[in-house]
């Protein structure tokens, strides 16, 4: 329990990190100091186990080892940038009911915010999470030729249609529950179909903890993890060559081995060309045919960046699906 909870711990306080508006070397050295709590942290929960006598002591040391980079985050930010005066009697005396009624949304909204945090950080999903990274690596190549020769027939019969399609799904797996709590969005994976029907969807994942995690196939199962499970598919012109590009550039990756990037969503680099997640994929894979259609550093790439950043409408919807909804799918005009 408490590997999982230290590694959420680790990748929620530097995300944070990343989004205090100060020096880049004050995030890295933040970031470098979650890490090394981190190492500490697992070398707690790998070599120290909790004997019948020394349970409750354990289970305190453990607990305040979790509790570190918040001390840590506290001390370098908040002691540092932020001077906080008690207000004045006669100020609380002039509340006005706005302010009440603005301060009653914003204890709503926590909240409902934490309560969100309890059914999404759970002990399943925080070890499922963990499985995953432990399957991983940023470092190496560890998935070989995951697609097949039949893909590949598909992808280039699909070079009839010169379009190709880009997918950003709320799936419901335990690492986009997880996401979801950071990036406070639902649509926390993204994907390429090189045909409308979605046989050739393909990505960065975890790979079912059927196959390497790295390059994969995924189907329509993959999506759905949960009861309000939904993908929304765009079309984007690419054009014969633009297309093949593509799909040629897939091919090789598949030849030449693939990694998922963990680190990557921390430390937003790639120790490798190959070594990437699902979105930072999507991107690569645009520009690499010169059909990107906005301008962002790949590691700095969210799946909802590849919707939200169309600032010149490139994209065309094409459809949604609510995968255990019995309304019909929104097709476009």
């Amino acid at each position: 329990m408490f590997a999982a909870t230290y590694l959420f711990v680790f990748f929620f306080m530097s995300f944070r990190a990343m989004r205090i508006r100060t020096r880049k070397l004050m995030v890295t050295g933040l970031i470098s100091t979650y890490f090394f709590l981190f190492l500490i942290q697992a070398a707690f929960s790998y070599f120290f186990h909790a004997e019948a006598e020394f349970y409750y002591l354990h289970r305190f040391v453990g607990l305040v080892l979790a509790l570190c980079p918040v001390l840590v985050e506290k001390n370098f930010t908040v002691k540092k940038y932020v001077e906080f005066y008690p207000p004045h009697l006669s100020e609380l005396s002039a509340l006005s009911l706005a302010e009440i009624k603005a301060s009653q949304g914003k204890i709503i909204s926590v909240v409902r915010k934490i309560k969100e945090i309890h059914e999404k950080v759970t002990h399943k999903n925080l070890s499922e999470a963990m499985e995953d990274v432990m399957r991983t690596s940023s470092f190496r190549y560890v998935a070989n030729s995951n697609l097949s020769d039949e893909y590949f027939d598909v992808a280039y019969e699909s070079l009839s249609d010169d379009y190709i399609y880009i997918i950003i799904s709320n799936t419901g797996s335990p690492p986009s529950e997880l996401l979801s709590v950071l990036t406070e969005k639902p649509y926390n994976h993204a994907s390429i179909s090189f045909d409308s029907d979605l046989k050739t969807v393909v990505s960065y994942s975890g790979g079912e903890k059927v196959y390497p995690p790295g390059l994969n196939m995924e189907t329509i199962e993959f999506f759905n993890k949960k009861e309000t499970a939904s993908i929304i598919v765009y079309k984007l012109f690419a054009g014969y060559e633009c297309k093949k590009m593509i799909i040629d550039r897939v091919k090789q990756i598949n030849e030449e081995g693939s990694a998922y990037n963990v680190l990557g969503l921390v430390f937003r680099k790639s120790m490798k060309p190959n070594i990437m997640f699902c979105s930072q994929f999507v991107y690569k894979m645009l520009k690499h045919a010169g059909i990107e259609y906005f301008d962002k550093s790949d590691g700095n790439i969210r799946p909802t960046d590849l919707i939200e950043l169309d600032y010149y409408r490139k994209l065309e919807f094409a459809y949604e699906i609510y995968l255990n909804d019995k309304r019909e799918e929104k097709q476009s005009v």
